[in-house]
């Protein structure tokens, strides 16, 4: 049980420190508007990962990554 404390808590530094300094690359080496755009693909990705963790997002949820997924893409091209 304590090592399990110490992987969740090695894993949610880990997790933070490495998703702020990507953050901070993003932001150093491309346009605003661009890096604003990754960024906000995060919830994309978590509803890609739900299913892994045993959740079922609702079709809004799978809408919604689409959706956000599209205007990346119209934003890109």
């Amino acid at each position: 049980m304590r090592s399990l404390w110490g992987l969740v808590l090695l894993a949610t530094l880990l997790g933070t420190v490495g998703g702020i300094a990507l953050q901070q690359v993003a932001l150093s080496r491309l346009p605003a508007g661009l890096a604003v755009s990754l960024l906000a693909t995060a919830p994309v990705m978590a509803v890609l990962l739900a299913p892994l963790e045993g959740d079922r997002p609702l079709l809004s949820g799978w809408l919604a990554a689409l959706a956000a997924l599209a205007g990346v893409v119209l934003l890109v091209s």
